[in-house]
């Protein structure tokens, strides 16, 4: 039997009960077996019709998506990426601060008086904050609890890391070092052509 699908035509059924009915696809005019499985179930929404399949086969649906996706969804993934990049740079102030709020539990304010009381410096080696370098200074926290404790450069952030927040090893670091200092104060006095050895000696 061919011809469209009749509106009181129930929707659910069998493999051999759709069989008996072709549905005519609108867009490749091809009679399908009247079923799921060739034809989308319309949205209940559907100005249409609020019951029974859609005009269009499901092959030619997905026809149609692929090529409005070739068509315009590559610039609309630009135009949106565009948007977004001028919007950041809009709102600087809002984007940190709720960069500051997700990853610290502070806010923008909180870190402009933190660095204000550190005179705008990192609070270990003293290196001033270059703010427009976001990659040059960092919210340093103890990652046990999150507690913030200042901010730091990303030299001596990266440092603290290393050391995993221990100061037993930092208290070998510079009993380490303070070895070697005193070899290098002995070392100015010593002829350049003879240092090598007298470092490996000592």
């Amino acid at each position: 039997m061919g011809g469209a699908l009749s509106p009181s035509l129930p929707i659910q059924m069998s493999d051999k009960e759709a069989t008996m009915f072709l549905k005519k696809c609108t867009k490749c005019e091809k009679e399908l077996p009247a079923d799921n499985k060739h034809f989308r179930l319309k949205r209940i929404n559907s100005k249409s019709n609020n019951k029974g399949l859609n005009s269009k086969c499901r092959e030619c649906e997905r026809e149609y998506s692929r090529e409005y996706g070739r068509k315009h969804q590559v610039w609309k993934r630009k135009d949106i990426r565009k948007y977004k990049q001028e919007w950041g740079v809009a709102n600087k102030d809002r984007v940190a601060n709720s960069w500051y709020k997700r990853s610290f539990g502070i806010t923008l304010d909180d870190v402009n008086a933190m660095a204000d009381s550190q005179d705008q410096k990192c609070a270990i080696c003293k290196t001033p904050i270059v703010w427009e370098n976001k990659h040059s200074h960092n919210v340093d926290h103890r990652h046990g609890d999150g507690l913030v404790r200042g901010i730091l450069c990303s030299k001596c952030n990266r440092g603290i890391g290393y050391f995993n927040d221990d100061p037993a090893l930092f208290q070998s670091a510079i009993t380490y070092l303070k070895s070697f200092n005193k070899v290098s104060f002995e070392v100015s006095e010593i002829p350049e052509e003879s240092r090598g050895q007298t470092m490996a000696t000592n």
